[in-house]
């Protein structure tokens, strides 16, 4: 601010210009100072403004140092953590450079293992190759066995036989009784070969008659003292291993030998054990029960629990130590009969299992099954090794040999397989539906020339 000093004087007119100047210049100055004032409140509202401005620059700056340092946490964090990452990475890289190294590894073994597959599968295909010529062989020498056989029964007569017989055996009570052997075992070959040997009928007749004679002799012999002082000693019956039973005549049964309840509801299966002591039956109460007869009655000798549902099958193995059961409940179970207990229970159907026998050996099980299914079954690993889609509810089925079976089914056909394929071999198609299945026992011409020596060098022997 600056003063301003006036110094009044009087005077003349000179004076009053000069005051008059001056109060001009005072008020200028006046005006001047005013605009200052003016300028100085502007400028104070202004250094205000700018004040808040200055604050609130410093709270963002603040602000923003705040979120600086949160970055720079977060940055520390994140490096961190990468360098975990890396880490990781390079152990995830040495893991997959070690799993690269055993894929390198195992691939050479299977390389390995699989050029050693396909020489099993060529040495296996050698094999089957040489077992089918073997077999064709097989089959070749038996089919020229079998049209020698025919041969002999048209060449061979009853008459023939008898001269045959009158040249070795002198007695003519043993002559006789051959005779009937022969009778009763051509007759058989009769039957047997029915729709394969000409003009059977008649000579099945004529056959028939003399062993009705032979049996006549045979009895009139057993009534006297002759038959002591010839043979010394009571007959018994003629049994050679490996020759069935020779059945002269066969009439349908008209009384029952025994009848007695086996189970709670209905009985399913029955099945003669091999040895013919003891047969098993399956019935809808779930359990298997064996029974001996003895002197017409039969005893019950153990039951044979576990099954779920009704049993459909019952069957023996050959050296009757065990015994298989299929059942309703999608299972078949297979039990041992010295203690009566439980060994192994198959499962896998889906369907109810209507029939199940041993294949081979008894180390192998066959079932057929309402789900239209045929399973092969390893009882050491206690699982399915195939399964033949059959196309048809199997009701039963029979094995034959070590590979073959014969199922028959809902649809009227009987099939016939082969384990090491998976298509039938061939069919039969009938006139209506299948409900069981059974084969014939094996007939043999060595077993009749085994009787015939037999008969030769023991004339003790009787045809009972």
């Amino acid at each position: 601010m600056r003063f301003v000093t006036l110094h009044y004087s009087g005077g003349g007119g000179g004076g009053g210009e000069r005051t008059h100047a001056l109060e001009q210049k005072l008020f200028r100055l006046q005006e001047e100072l005013t605009e200052l004032h003016k300028k100085r409140g502007e400028n104070a509202q202004q250094i205000i403004d700018l004040n808040n401005v200055l604050q609130e620059k410093e709270r963002e700056l603040m602000s923003k140092d705040s979120k600086i340092s949160d970055a720079e946490s977060n940055i520390l964090a994140l490096r961190g953590a990468q360098r975990s990452l890396e880490n990781t990475i390079l152990e995830l890289e040495a893991t997959n450079q070690m799993l690269k190294d055993e894929h390198q590894a195992l691939q050479l073994a299977f390389a390995a293992l699989e050029e050693k597959y396909q020489k099993a599968q060529e040495d296996n295909r050698d094999l089957i190759e040489r077992w089918m010529a073997q077999k064709a062989k097989d089959a070749d020498i038996m089919n020229e066995e079998n049209a020698i056989f025919m041969k002999l029964l048209y060449v061979f007569s009853v008459y023939e036989f008898e001269n045959l017989l009158m040249n070795v055996i002198v007695s003519e009570k043993m002559l006789l009784v051959c005779k009937g052997v022969l009778y009763v075992l051509l007759k058989k070959l009769c039957i047997y070969f029915i729709n394969d040997i000409k003009y059977s009928a008649t000579f099945y007749n004529l056959i028939h008659d003399k062993t009705n004679f032979c049996y006549k002799k045979k009895n009139q012999w057993k009534n006297t003292a002759q038959h002591s002082r010839a043979f010394g000693r009571q007959p018994k019956p003629i049994i050679f291993p490996g020759l069935t039973a020779l059945c002269s005549i066969a009439t349908v049964p008209s009384r029952a030998l025994c009848k007695f309840d086996a189970h709670d509801g209905e009985v399913n299966a029955v099945q003669w054990g091999p040895s013919g002591r003891i047969f098993a039956t399956g019935g809808a109460d779930r359990k298997i029960k064996l029974w001996e007869t003895i002197s017409g009655t039969c005893n019950n000798r153990g039951v044979l629990t576990g099954s779920n549902a009704g049993i459909m099958s019952v069957e023996f193995d050959d050296e009757e130590n065990l015994i298989l059961g299929a059942s309703n409940d999608f299972a078949s179970r297979v039990w041992s009969l010295a203690d009566q207990r439980l060994r192994h229970t198959l499962t896998g159907h889906s369907g109810k299992v209507l029939a199940a026998k041993f294949l081979c050996d008894t180390s192998k099980v066959v079932t057929g099954s309402h789900d239209r299914t045929l399973k092969v079954w390893d009882l050491h690993s206690r699982a399915c090794v195939k399964t033949i889609f059959a196309g048809s509810s199997c009701n039963d089925l029979v094995t034959l040999h070590d590979n073959n079976i014969v199922s028959g089914h809902f649809d009227k056909r009987v099939r016939f397989w082969d384990i090491r394929s998976d298509s039938s071999t061939n069919e039969i198609m009938l006139q209506g539906r299948l409900t069981s299945l059974n084969l014939a026992p094996e007939f043999f011409i060595l077993d009749f020339l085994f009787l015939v020596k037999r008969l030769a060098l023991d004339s003790s022997y009787w045809l009972c």
